[in-house]
């Protein structure tokens, strides 16, 4: 019997929340000059968010892989999409 989408969510939770917290901490270690406006916490959601719409369509066969890389996809189109903050000359 297929598992729903929710109870694979909660099963595999905590391991989301270690792979974005130890990505955002690599980028803030090796400071590539992003600037931090990001937060684990939003990175999260909408990973989970994607996770719960791919998993009401289809089942996932590596499960543990797929969310790894959903988390580094998902961190990457968030910084193209974060826009630089340039002070005005006075």
């Amino acid at each position: 019997m297929k598992e729903c989408s929710e109870t694979i969510l909660q099963k595999i939770d905590s391991y989301l929340v270690v792979q974005a917290s130890n990505l955002m901490n690599l980028y803030k270690r090796h400071n590539y000059g992003w600037e931090d406006t990001l937060e684990v916490d939003e990175l999260i959601q909408r990973v989970r968010i994607k996770l719960w719409r791919i998993l009401e369509k289809k089942e996932i066969g590596n499960l543990y892989p797929y969310v790894r890389r959903a988390v580094y996809n998902e961190f990457i189109d968030m910084k193209r999409q974060q826009k630089t903050v340039w002070p005005l000359s006075e």
